[in-house]
Formats: C-alpha cells, sequence, structure tokens
C-alpha cells in the first residue's frame, strides 16, 4: 500500500511517498516532484506505475501530473491536465486513463473528462 500526498493540520502540503509493507512498517520512498493534496492518484496494471493528476500545492490548483516507478523508485513528470483542478476522480481501462470531475478554484465545479494515454 502506498500514501502518497496530502495535508496534514499545519496545512504543509507533501511531496512524501510512504510504502506501507507486508511487515506492517512504514518506508519512505522518493518524493513526488510537486507537493500537493486533494488529488487522485492510481496504480496502472497496463504499464505498473502510479499516478498523481492535478489537485493543490495549499495555494493554487494544480493541472500538473506525474508517474512513480516502482522498479526505479522515481517520480518523474508527465503531460499536464488541460485544465487545473483538486478533488477530481481517475480510473484506467487498459492503457487509458480517465480523470473527471473536480473543482477548479476559480471556476467551482467541473463537468469535464480527460484521457491520458
Amino acid at each position: 500500500m502506498f500514501i502518497i500526498g496530502g495535508s496534514d493540520v499545519d496545512d504543509n502540503f507533501s511531496k512524501r511517498t510512504t510504502f506501507f509493507n507486508r511487515y506492517k512498517r512504514f518506508e519512505d520512498k522518493s518524493p513526488m516532484v510537486e507537493k500537493r493534496a486533494f488529488f487522485p492518484s492510481l496504480f496502472c496494471l497496463a504499464d505498473s506505475f502510479i499516478y498523481a493528476f492535478g489537485g493543490n500545492d495549499g495555494n493554487n490548483d494544480l493541472n500538473s501530473c506525474e508517474k512513480f516507478s516502482l522498479s526505479e523508485n522515481v517520480w518523474r513528470q508527465i503531460s499536464p491536465m488541460n485544465l487545473r483542478r483538486n478533488g477530481a476522480s481517475c480510473l484506467a481501462i487498459e492503457k487509458n486513463i480517465f480523470v473527471f470531475g473536480g473543482n477548479e478554484q476559480d471556476v467551482g465545479s467541473l463537468d469535464t473528462i480527460e484521457r491520458y494515454n
């Protein structure tokens, strides 16, 4: 199980990545490229990467995205979304990832869907 990003009671938005392993202990992993909270993430079985999309860095909504290589223990930026969004949802269908809904602080609730392939 991976626990990634988020914020704490002091509004410190995080780039942390933690792995909870079978020995019931937490291990720090390589941090994300950007600090973020309120973002969707998923593990894509088709390519064995963990993805993070958008979110909020404590000041602004993000359109930036990144993926984590389990074998290399490294995060890499990938193409940004067309819209900045936090609180969205995502799902993977084969080699396509869909990010939908969410909120953008200047616009409000979003009804759009973006596809990453």
